[in-house]
């Protein structure tokens, strides 16, 4: 068993003596880097306990990055924490633009900030969820 540090937001890092069971990265997608992404990893504690870890990567200046840890009793438990995640909080996109911006709202606009607000929900939900599979398989192998 190794001793695993995972940071957390607004909180002080995890730290227990563990081992990694499988990690995931968004950051390339299709052969594509990305500019925004999530990494999951699920670990198992030394009492047996399952332990979550979700980190949002960004490169967009202004969008911060985030991470959070959970534990469960069992990896169904864990699985589905995954699953029933929502990966949209996190992510910012152009929402502080448009707030900040009322003409910007309006369709069609020549910055396209509405339209590309749209579009960035699904895009995140897909990859999210296509890195929950990823990860499952991953487990598969363990």
């Amino acid at each position: 068993m190794e001793t695993i540090t995972l940071e957390r937001d607004a909180l002080p890092p995890v730290r227990f003596p563990g081992a990694r069971l499988a990690q995931v990265s968004g950051r390339m997608v299709g052969g594509t880097e990305q500019n925004r992404w999530y990494e999951l990893a699920l670990y198992q504690h030394e009492n047996r306990r399952y332990v979550l870890a979700w980190r949002y990567r960004t490169l967009w200046h202004g969008e911060n990055r985030h991470a959070r840890v959970e534990t469960c009793g069992t990896l169904d438990e864990a699985m589905r924490a995954f699953e029933e995640f929502d990966p949209l909080p996190w992510i910012d996109g152009d929402k502080p633009l448009l707030a900040n911006n009322p003409e910007y709202r309006q369709e069609g606009h020549e910055r396209g900030s509405l339209e590309r607000q749209a579009r960035l929900a699904p895009q995140i939900g897909e990859q999210y969820a296509a890195l929950v599979r990823e990860l499952a398989q991953a487990l598969r192998h363990c």
